[in-house]
């Protein structure tokens, strides 16, 4: 609202200052044609021929802005039909007020004679006279006749077009400065919402692990000890889900405290390629990879190592059985670089950009484990670190791609 309050502001005072303008040269305009008409003919009388064209022509431009103006304050919060209506309805008006101009035109440099009299009025077809029109003929002067038609209605339909082109960009760059604003808004409250409702799950699924723990103590039959271990893991993976929501939104509100400091990309790589080995030392997949040495970028070390996790986690969950992971880290047009790629065992559903967002599933069908969240963390600590995150899906193959700003001594 305050930016809508100030546009509408400033749309007043530039209207007041053309009106102002449009009215002191329509005056000006009064007072040359009279000077014109009154002096001692001539029709070399150049200094009041001119002074009243510009005055004229003013008094024309700023008075097409002053419509303007007008029409875009009263339809500040009109949708772009409604807009285009009113703009249209103006141009209709300048249209009917140029052919009246014109009309006007012909017939008073036909009934204005110069002779040595003075400036004379004639009207009628029957008394013989030189009009003004003739005149300025006779004295090889036919561009003063061309241009007292031509630029006046020409110069009204270019300063419309201008000004409507002008006021047109300001009022898509003011929707969508209010858009950004709405939708930055929106995203604030939905990270406040996804961290109030985790924190409010937290309590009560803590007690449940609880009990959960206390009822494996006791003396149980072997389906009941099944059952409440089946709770008990389930439990746990409720609890990492809505502690990564919990941490996933707080680095998207920007809330998150990051402890900065110089990273080597190519050796945490490394250490969490060891690590995820280590964890899935089941899964049937190789990792194949290529590093460059002394990838030093400025990240927090949690975020960072969370990253690379989640996209080696990642694709060792979702890629077939029997091949290999490519991992890369390279260095290019000064910023560094790391990609993973594999080859997925489920066909993937969905576009690229839309891989990133939270809960979304490259399996539709969401008959693979998972939550959704692996993906929307990676892009969301990425952002937060200042790099970016790029998805690349082509057939089968998948492709994640880190970017990160080098670390500079400062």
């Amino acid at each position: 609202m305050d930016t809508r309050w100030k546009n509408i502001k400033e749309i007043l005072e530039q209207k007041e200052r053309n009106k102002q303008i449009a009215l002191g040269a329509t005056a000006a305009f009064i007072v040359g044609l009279v000077w014109v008409l009154c002096q001692i003919p001539h029709i070399y009388n150049v200094v009041g021929i001119l002074f009243t064209f510009l005055t004229g022509m003013i008094s024309i431009i700023f008075g097409i802005r002053y419509a303007v103006k007008t029409i875009t304050e009263k339809n500040e919060s009109a949708d772009g039909e409604t807009f285009l209506h009113a703009y249209t309805k103006l141009r209709g008006i300048v249209l009917v007020i140029c052919v009246i101009y014109v009309c006007l035109l012909t017939i008073l440099l036909n009934c204005f004679e110069i002779s040595a009299r003075g400036i004379q009025f004639h009207f009628g077809i029957n008394e013989p006279y030189y009009s003004l029109l003739d005149d300025l003929f006779n004295y090889n002067m036919p561009w003063i006749a061309i241009g007292v038609y031509l630029v006046p209605t020409l110069s009204a339909f270019l300063t419309l077009m201008v000004e409507f082109d002008k006021e047109r960009g300001k009022r898509a760059h003011l929707f969508e400065v209010e858009a950004i604003r709405e939708k930055a808004k929106a995203e604030s409250l939905r990270a406040d919402l996804l961290t109030n409702v985790a924190h409010d799950l937290k309590t009560p699924l803590t007690a449940t692990i609880g009990y959960l723990a206390l009822m494996e103590k006791e003396e149980l039959s072997p389906k009941m000890k099944d059952y409440v271990q089946i709770c008990m893991q389930k439990s746990e993976l409720l609890k990492e889900m809505i502690e990564k929501v919990s941490e996933l939104s707080k680095a998207s509100s920007g809330n998150a405290e990051l402890s900065m400091e110089k990273l080597d990309l190519s050796r945490l790589v490394r250490q969490v390629v060891a690590d995820v080995c280590d964890t899935y030392s089941s899964e049937k997949r190789d990792f194949k990879y290529e590093l460059a040495d002394e990838l030093f970028f400025q990240g927090d070390s949690i975020y960072a190592y969370t990253i690379v996790q989640n996209l080696l986690v990642n694709a060792v969950k979702y890629s077939m059985e029997n091949t290999r992971i490519f991992v890369k880290t390279y260095a290019e047009n000064g910023q560094i670089f790391l990609e993973v790629i594999n080859v997925s065992a489920e066909p993937i559903d969905g576009e690229s950009d839309q891989l990133k967002e939270r809960f979304v599933r490259g399996d539709a069908s969401r008959g693979t484990e998972g939550n959704g969240l692996g993906l929307a963390i990676v892009d969301t600590y990425t952002h937060a670190l200042g790099g970016e995150f790029h998805i690349e899906v082509v057939g089968d193959t998948f492709k994640a791609k880190i970017q990160l700003d080098p670390f500079l001594v400062s």
